[in-house]
């Protein structure tokens, strides 16, 4: 996969939150799981979404709200597995 622009990733995010899990994010920096936006059930997904578009499989140790508490975050890491 080719490296992909910080600011067009995190839109693409915002896009698959708002397209794929039903979910209105206001910014790339809001805190998913503290605002309640994600739960179980839409993290599972995500990640689903995250391995068929971006090639991106996040090993069991990776699954914590820290990683993943922001499209700030998520977009990092999504640039971290693209570039392994």
């Amino acid at each position: 996969m080719t490296k992909i622009d910080t600011e067009h990733l995190q839109q693409q995010l915002l896009n698959l939150f708002r397209d794929e899990l039903a979910l209105e994010i206001d910014n790339a920096s809001q805190e998913l799981f503290a605002d309640g936006l994600l739960d179980s059930l839409s993290f599972v997904r995500l990640l689903s979404e995250l391995e068929g578009r971006y090639g991106v499989e996040v090993p069991l140790h990776d699954m914590e709200a820290e990683t993943f508490g922001t499209i700030e975050k998520i977009a990092a890491y999504v640039q971290a597995g693209s570039a392994a």
